[in-house]
């Protein structure tokens, strides 16, 4: 995702001397641990978004998008999550220079991808203190382990390669067995509104969650939707994540607010579909930043909705087949 960078102009008088902001190399391991540690609420939730997202940004570079990711889920007899991706996998100095760099990404300077920060393959790390790559690259899969060494930085070690005819990366995770059930609770949540919908193996019931967690909008068109009483909290979904905005945090002005006043409702909540790019995600992309590009977005699309919603809602009353249809369907109208 491509981030906006905005020039500061400043004018200056009189310095008698300046030093850049810098980290001293004595405290590269607090800081490091301050992002493993600190940076995600949900650890779980984490662990699953970034790798996933990752995976599905893999084949989009790879001119797959339509491929599904795999899983794998942890049980109490394989304790293991693996998130599995057929991309082009990464080389040797990709793993090196890349995806053990915080803050490093390739992925700036396109909207068709979602990572853009330098820290999803990092997210491990929020959780254990080692984790397994498995990278299908060029004809070699290369092993590699992820691990916390004893200076508290952490390192990245190939372990060993061997020949192979499969392209892509892998990302496996040893989960505690007592945390399995929650996990795959919290990873199924996710992953059934994931697009396109995951390969998941150890999960039996993962296609009917799929079915089940379709969301009940009321009305929907081609960039949002309504849904019926969801506490008052709307969402932008992009990139496969949702993220949550009430009418409380757009910081209306009195016009602004007089003309949005009746998406003040307990009774519903807005839905928007963004395009990557669209809004700001913060760091953990756990929320979003509510800059002047995500507010200017989000108060665009609701001066379309109001605009367009009588035309659409009288549009879809017209379908009915009938008046008993029309009266079954009037209260959530």
């Amino acid at each position: 995702m491509k981030i906006d960078v905005k020039t500061i102009n400043i004018e200056t008088e009189g310095i008698m001397s300046e030093a850049f902001f810098s980290v001293k190399e004595k405290n590269m391991a607090h800081i490091f641990s301050i992002l493993r540690n600190s940076l995600y609420s949900d650890k779980p939730l984490a662990i699953i978004r970034e790798y996933c997202t990752n995976a599905q940004d893999a084949h989009v570079e790879a001119g797959k998008p339509n491929e599904s990711i795999r899983v794998k889920y942890p049980t109490i007899f394989d304790n293991t999550l693996s998130i599995r991706d057929f991309g082009n996998g990464l080389s040797n100095e990709d793993v090196f220079t890349v995806f053990n760099s915080y803050g490093e990404s390739t992925k700036r300077d396109s909207n068709d991808l979602v990572g853009m920060l330098g820290l999803g393959s990092k997210s491990a790390f929020s959780y254990v203190n080692d984790f397994t790559i498995k990278s299908y690259n060029n004809g070699l899969m290369s092993h590699y382990i992820a691990y916390i060494d004893e200076t508290n930085i952490g390192k990245v070690s190939l372990v060993n390669t061997e020949a192979t005819d499969e392209t892509g990366l892998e990302i496996i995770i040893s989960i505690l067995p007592h945390h399995v059930r929650s996990f795959n609770s919290t990873f199924t949540e996710y992953l059934c509104k994931f697009e396109p919908t995951p390969i998941v193996i150890n999960d039996a019931y993962f296609d009917s969650s799929v079915k089940s967690s379709k969301r009940n909008l009321v009305i929907e068109h081609d960039d949002w939707g309504i849904l019926h009483d969801n506490n008052n909290q709307s969402i932008i979904r992009m990139g496969n994540v949702d993220y949550v905005f009430t009418y409380d945090s757009l910081k209306l002005t009195t016009e602004e607010s007089a003309d949005l006043k009746c998406f003040d409702s307990r009774r519903f909540s807005v839905y928007l579909k963004a395009k990557i790019g669209d809004v700001v995600p913060s760091a953990s992309r756990e929320s979003l930043e509510m800059n002047s590009k995500t507010l200017d977005y989000i108060k665009k699309q609701l001066y379309k909705i109001k605009n367009s919603i009588k035309g659409l809602l009288e549009e879809k009353v017209n379908n009915y087949d009938s008046l008993y249809e029309f009266l079954l369907n009037y209260r959530t109208l």
